[in-house]
């Protein structure tokens, strides 16, 4: 019959136990690298690229989302990570950890002759179970500072910690006056300089470009804006285009067409009754020096983001070309001003007339601001995610605990290997206290054993005070219930995904190695 292989000879496959095993260590080493950043506690990790650039963070998700990671079951755990993120702001780190001991505990049952199925079955009713119990417990948040202070600590922020929490406590009371729930209504813009207290929030647009001519406006009321996304130029010639003249005056005739040319789209966008112009694109030097004589004020390279932004705030319509707009397409401003904010570093500040704001984050080095706009940025992910939702459940590894008991009854009254998975299951959800207390230098197995004495007495509050080394009958902190959802049913689709691979076909290149799959 010959060759019966039906791949490619450059194909390798690793098939059965060897599969499942190479599968579930790429996900604990990646579940190993953010576990210590975990919690207010948490380590930084610093990642330096091939150009050198520097990152120092204990975000999860950044962490994820620079590291060079090739192992193709790594990326599915990194890419649960992204969509925790995207969908609730929060719980990147968790999702990660907790999906790691996930698959943990399902090799340990595989040693043992439990048939994946069965761990994927037994995990599925667990996390069904969890999320139900989950929902019965919520209550709703008594302040927005409750949600959001454990989010910024252990971030860079605390220092500066009441300061950043008035700010987004007045950008929250004001999403909730408005009734937004786009996140692309609060910007976060990046300014180094001075110290994170000087941070402030702007209502409004704050574009990090300068106006583009020294003789326009620095400052306007009332303005008029046009926003537009095509280059307010003349159409340059290919560099293969060759002019022949023959007589000096068609060289003048030439230039004196280009300059009416100038002329014209200048008369088009000063008769609309522009007095700002935001370009996507480029802005050619002629047309600055014409739009600064009529007393416009323009900025050029502006990015995509902020366009939308200042489309919203002002009422404009992004236009295509200056021959195509009319005047109902302009917005309105009720001021732009340049700012000065250290020597020769500028931003524009545009107010518009809808509840847009951006938070200016300050700080002495860009390692520094970086690290408290990551922490404002999860913050107002999880700010909009309460305001849609504000049920919460204790946090500090309460609801973990809580969870793992409920779980534990509910295997009771199973028969057969699936009860194994669903204890192993609930053995899962405690390395979370566990994991906070290990960061915070406590001793963890001491702080995991008295929280779950004192959940086995009926306390379903108590949780780890990491700040103080000790077990608190009340958790002095809470967490959104939508952040918990997530963080279980996404670790739980991922760890099963992984459960049921029996088999892994390389393209001819692609390696996994025998011993430890590559994350870098």
């Amino acid at each position: 019959m010959g060759d019966r292989t039906i791949t490619s000879k450059d194909s390798e496959s690793v098939s059965g136990k060897s599969a499942q095993a190479m599968n579930i260590m790429a996900a604990k080493l990646v579940a190993d690298t953010v576990k210590s950043t975990l919690g207010p506690r948490g380590m930084d990790k610093m990642l330096v690229d091939s150009a050198g650039n520097v990152v120092v963070t204990n975000d999860g998700a950044t962490i994820l989302r620079e590291m060079d990671i090739e192992h193709p079951t790594a990326k599915m755990i990194v890419e649960t990570a992204k969509t925790q993120e995207a969908e609730v702001g929060d719980g990147t780190t968790s999702v990660v950890v907790f999906a790691g001991e996930l698959l943990k505990n399902a090799e340990e049952l595989l040693e043992k002759g439990v048939h994946p199925t069965v761990i994927v079955s037994g995990y599925k009713k667990a996390a069904h179970t969890a999320i139900s119990y989950l929902r019965k417990q919520a209550t709703p948040a008594a302040s927005l500072r409750d949600v959001l202070e454990p989010v910024l600590i252990g971030k860079g922020a605390e220092d500066a910690k009441e300061h950043l929490l008035s700010l987004l406590d007045t950008i929250g009371s004001r999403l909730r006056k408005e009734k937004v729930h786009d996140r692309s209504f609060v910007a976060v813009e990046k300014k180094v300089g001075g110290s994170v207290q000087d941070t402030r929030l702007v209502s409004g647009v704050v574009i990090d470009r300068e106006i583009v001519h020294p003789d326009m406006p620095r400052s306007l009321t009332k303005a008029k804006v046009l926003l537009i996304n095509a280059p307010l130029e003349v159409t340059a010639l290919q560099h293969d285009t060759k002019i022949s003249v023959s007589d000096p005056k068609q060289f003048e005739a030439f230039i004196a067409l280009e300059e009416r040319l100038v002329q014209d789209l200048v008369k088009r966008i000063v008769a609309s009754g522009a007095t700002a112009v935001f370009c996507q694109k480029g802005i050619d030097e002629s047309v600055q020096h014409l739009l600064a004589k009529h007393g416009v004020l323009a900025l050029r390279r502006m990015k995509k983001s902020d366009m939308r932004r200042l489309a919203k705030t002002t009422g404009a319509k992004i236009v295509s070309s200056v021959s195509s707009f009319a005047a109902e397409d302009l917005g309105a401003a009720s001021s732009i001003a340049e700012e000065c904010i250290e020597q020769d570093e500028y931003v524009v500040l545009v107010k518009g007339t809808g509840p847009i704001s951006t938070l200016l984050v300050r700080g002495a080095s860009s390692h520094v601001v970086d690290e408290v706009a990551r922490a404002l940025d999860d913050t107002l992910g999880v700010l909009f995610t309460l305001l849609e939702n504000d049920a919460v459940v204790p946090g500090a590894g309460a609801i973990e605990m809580e969870l793992a008991k409920q779980v534990d009854v509910f295997a009771a009254s199973l028969r057969g290997k699936e009860q194994l998975a669903v204890h192993a299951f609930a053995k899962s959800l405690t390395v979370i206290p566990h994991v906070l207390a290990e960061n915070a230098g406590l001793d963890a197995i001491e702080i995991v054993a008295s929280l779950k004495a004192m959940h086995q007495e009926g306390v379903t509050t108590a949780g780890v005070n990491v700040l103080s080394g000790i077990v608190e009958r009340d958790a002095f902190v809470v967490e959104l219930v939508k952040v918990k959802q997530q963080f279980i049913s996404a670790a739980t689709e991922v760890a099963t995904m992984i459960l049921r691979i029996d088999d892994i076909i390389l393209a001819k290149k692609v390696t996994l190695g025998t011993s430890e799959p590559v994350l870098d």
